[in-house]
């Protein structure tokens, strides 16, 4: 009974659309997509963006925490669908530049890997993005994803690969604590990614 534009765009898979979800009410406040990147960006309904304030008063309650989810179109053996994916990831990471000198987090399932996509490869050699599955396992990455229907969320192999995400400019970095994998969690084929924010650093 409900409208489900993100489903249509899926096609015939059975997931669909992006979210972030909060423990606590928070009122949304809608803002303009005064960019041809957000355009694009909302007009795929593969991406959701929020802005969290730093603080609740003074000059830090105008800067913000922006976190962006984003559900890359699956493009295995499909050349059109992967160029498709690559333009899409090419307006993410235009939207998360024009942010300026604010903390932004991309979290994404990208369906491709670095290796992959030259979209993604050419971000995090910039210096400009951090890649947390490598920074913080001084560049040995584990995978988080296999196309196996019973795999153990812990062996390596065929169909094994790396598509989850956590990027960060250079703002966010200063943020985070601490980054971690996580296999407790019941969703099949992907492992969950699990970061933490320090609010004192924020405020500094």
């Amino acid at each position: 009974k409900f409208k489900m534009p993100a489903k249509r765009a899926a096609g015939k898979t059975t997931y669909g659309g992006v979210g972030i979800l909060a423990r606590k009410s928070i009122p949304l406040i809608p803002i303009g997509r005064d960019s041809q990147a957000a355009q694009a960006l909302h007009e795929s309904t593969r991406w959701v963006s929020s802005a969290i304030p730093l603080s609740t008063h003074g000059a830090l309650s105008r800067r913000f925490l922006h976190i962006c989810s984003f559900y890359g179109v699956v493009n295995r053996r499909n050349d059109a669908r992967h160029t498709q994916n690559e333009r899409l990831l090419k307006r993410l990471f235009e939207y998360g530049t024009k942010l300026g000198q604010q903390p932004v987090l991309l979290c994404l399932d990208s369906n491709t890997t670095v290796h992959a996509s030259l979209v993604l490869s050419q971000a995090l050699t910039s210096k400009n993005w951090i890649d947390f599955g490598s920074y913080f396992t001084t560049n040995n990455p584990e995978c988080t994803f296999s196309s196996a229907a019973q795999w153990d969320k812990i062996s390596t192999g065929a169909g094994v690969t790396r598509p989850d995400l956590i990027l960060a400019n250079q703002y966010a970095l200063q943020l985070c604590t601490s980054f971690q994998l996580r296999r407790d969690l019941t969703v099949k084929g992907h492992l969950g990614l699990q970061i933490e924010i320090s609010a004192p650093k924020a405020m500094e």
